[in-house]
């Protein structure tokens, strides 16, 4: 439903030596380990998954540049990781409101979460947001971006993606190298989220044919997935007007706790309407502020965006012009949902 990333940038002086120090190293180990992508699918050693896989990437990756006009500086090169997953960001909110926990980046402003390279640190950081009263989540880095600055490599485990998935990762990827509003995550991924699904969706339908029927099940699939959206829209809405009652701290946590319960018996008696979406390991996540402030982040402004597209009749030059001439968000991009702010 949503994605985590890490955005990188080397000047991590603001956190402190030691994550400085883990995120250089982490940093270089992606960097220095990097090869061409064409050397990699020509090397006789590559299975013919990873061969397909990787000529997908750069396809995409050209179909992005020609068709969309994004930036790609990305995914010219691939390192090979020794762990099953590109990084783990750690992300907070305060209990009962929606309050993110952020730091703050040179270059890319203040951030709602941190990115680590080992599991174990990343943990280690939210068990001590937990004992500060944070309701805190570790979730698994699927996207990586140092916003351009780099030439950013196609890694290992996002090979354990289906050809779907890696077309939504290379388009999101390359649109944050060509708009990044600084100080505004929540615009910025909420923008690469429109972008990521519109232009996949672009993809398929020129690779395959509006009869095809690899473009009829995402029609479907994306059609579900944003009943799936509403749904949780609904709930932090549900959620923020029990935050914002006048409700003693403790009548807070037990209506919290009965509209989850809620909310969870809905989405489990939906689970015969949909064949796309898995409606039961949707109703098996973990739900605290942090998760919803993750999804929130990912999923909002939605008609802002569909609106901008539709007074650039679709073009894409025009719409893409006009993200990057704003120099702060615009007032009001989310108010069509009516849903709290995550605090970007």
């Amino acid at each position: 439903m949503f994605m985590s990333r890490f955005v990188a940038f080397i000047s991590f002086l603001s956190i402190g030596s030691c994550y400085l120090a883990h995120a250089a190293r982490g940093q270089a180990s992606l960097l220095l380990g990097r090869q061409n992508i064409d050397d990699v699918i020509h090397s006789p050693d590559t299975d013919e998954n990873t061969r397909k896989k990787l000529e997908h990437v750069l396809a995409v990756r050209s179909w992005a540049h020609d068709k969309l006009g994004l930036s790609t500086n990305s995914f010219k090169k691939f390192t090979k990781l020794d762990r099953r997953a590109v990084a783990w960001n750690v992300s907070a909110s305060r209990e009962l409101r929606f309050e993110p926990h952020t730091w703050w980046f040179p270059i890319i402003g203040t951030v709602p979460y941190l990115g680590f390279f080992e599991e174990s640190k990343a943990n280690a950081e939210a068990d001590k947001l937990r004992r500060e009263g944070w309701e805190a989540i570790v979730t698994e880095v699927a996207g990586y971006s140092t916003l351009g600055w780099f030439e950013d490599p196609l890694v290992s485990p996002q090979l354990e993606y289906s050809e779907w998935g890696l077309t939504r990762l290379v388009i999101h990827e390359c649109t944050h190298a060509t708009v990044w509003l600084p100080g505004s995550v929540d615009f910025n991924e909420s923008f690469a989220s429109f972008v990521e699904l519109e232009g996949a969706m672009t993809y398929v339908r020129d690779k395959y044919g509006v009869e095809s029927e690899e473009y009829k099940k995402r029609i479907l699939q994306e059609e579900e997935s944003s009943r799936v959206r509403f749904l949780f829209h609904k709930l932090a809405q549900s959620l923020n007007t029990i935050y914002e009652s006048n409700a003693t701290d403790e009548e807070k946590r037990n209506r919290k706790r009965e509209t989850i319960a809620a909310f969870r018996t809905t989405l489990l008696s939906k689970i015969p309407e949909f064949k796309a979406v898995n409606m039961r390991a949707v109703a098996e996540r973990d739900l605290n502020n942090a998760h919803m402030l993750s999804f929130l982040r990912y999923e909002s402004g939605e008609e802002y965006f569909r609106d901008q597209f539709k007074e650039c009749n679709a073009q894409w030059p025009c719409f893409l012009d006009r993200m990057k001439s704003l120099k702060k968000e615009p007032s009001g991009w989310k108010t069509s949902r009516k849903v709290p702010d995550s605090g970007q």
